[in-house]
């Protein structure tokens, strides 16, 4: 569990990177979900998730799906969920420009990350990749040609699928050189020299069985959107997180108790304010004759008080829980405060009982 502190933050975070204010309670919720299930955590994973939909111009309103395949990608993967979010964020600008989907970058992420690249280089390569095969399909000519003879399919095919549909392309040609007699040649052939798109583009094409597992895990995920809540319900479950979420709760108890007192501690500190000021007004002889007074209506009646305090303390408390039983059943900003207190039990009641005492005394004097 995050507390509200930590809360405050991620939200913070997340409007900073423009997550709206319609969209930020939800946001929070699948950043907090995160951080008790995986190790994409604080502000830093927080800033990743954000620039990651940013980038891919993902609608905010799908950040729980693409939280749930990060987080079956990880599960099921030999890499991390912050390895996997740091390559896609990599990839993203570039996967856009060539319409290729937010599961799809995950899952090509998830399968480099897997075979131990780093993010940063594994996520540039692809997308350098994707740029040149971008630049053959516009330009055509042999470098089209290339492409279009390791995916196994016709120049005029294989721009047609790239236009349409360029995660199968990119997967074509893939399976094509997994297949190559000579993978070093035939990358140069295509016009992939650069030693860390090679690296890249080779470990794809070995990894064929690896990436494909991954782009299929990523796309179910994201369409059945049901493995971060139970990754986090897990979380949520065990003895450790119980106790944070009991705190967490008192914590919000205590600011629905704030919300309610504070404008009568206000009131309070006025009048205290303005007794002192008419006490300031006063010659000598009128102070000392009010602090006589004074002091012999406090003896007798806190004397008195006593008693009858102490005859009712016992029948006012019973009272009292019915009292706010009753509070808590009518709802509204009261009906809060009662349920928080009756939730927290003897704490809950003992608190109670001290801000009633207050509110009595003001009354009495």
């Amino acid at each position: 569990p995050v507390n509200a502190a930590e809360l405050a933050n991620l939200a913070a975070v997340g409007g900073q990177f423009g997550i709206g204010i319609e969209n930020i309670e939800k946001f929070t919720k699948v950043i907090a979900d995160m951080n008790v299930a995986t190790n994409l955590t604080g502000k830093e994973g927080t800033a990743t998730l954000a620039q990651f939909m940013n980038v891919m111009g993902e609608n905010i309103d799908n950040v729980d799906r693409v939280g749930s395949s990060i987080v079956d990608l990880g599960n099921h993967s030999a890499t991390t969920e912050r390895d996997i979010a740091e390559m896609a964020q990599r990839m993203g600008s570039f996967a856009r420009s060539v319409g290729i989907g937010t599961p799809q970058v995950l899952g090509y992420a998830a399968a480099l990350a897997s075979m131990g690249v780093e993010a940063q280089a594994g996520g540039s390569a692809v997308g350098r990749t994707w740029a040149s095969i971008q630049k053959a399909v516009s330009g055509g000519g042999e470098e089209l040609e290339a492409f279009a003879k390791y995916a196994g399919v016709s120049a005029e095919e294989f721009k047609k699928q790239w236009n349409t549909d360029a995660s199968g392309a990119f997967n074509g040609l893939i399976k094509g050189l997994n297949q190559a007699e000579d993978l070093t040649a035939a990358l140069a052939e295509v016009g992939i020299n650069n030693t860390l798109d090679v690296t890249a583009i080779q470990l794809l094409a070995k990894g064929y069985d690896l990436m494909t597992d991954c782009l299929n895990r990523s796309s179910k995920a994201y369409e059945e959107n049901t493995a971060l809540t139970n990754e986090a319900n897990a979380a949520y479950n065990t003895v450790a997180n119980k106790l944070k979420m009991a705190m967490n709760a008192v914590t919000n108890a205590g600011i629905e108790w704030g919300n309610v007192l504070l404008p009568e501690v206000q009131k309070g500190a006025e009048w205290i304010g303005k007794a002192g000021e008419a006490l300031g007004n006063m010659s000598e002889g009128q102070k000392q004759a009010t602090l006589t007074a004074g002091k012999f209506i406090l003896v007798t009646g806190a004397s008195t008080k006593a008693v009858a305090s102490g005859a009712k303390t016992i029948g006012g408390l019973v009272e009292g829980i019915g009292k706010l039983k009753e509070v808590a059943n009518a709802g509204g900003a009261a009906g809060k405060i009662a349920s928080a207190t009756l939730g927290l039990g003897k704490f809950g009641i003992a608190v109670g009982a001290v801000t009633g005492g207050i509110y009595l005394a003001k009354k009495a004097y």
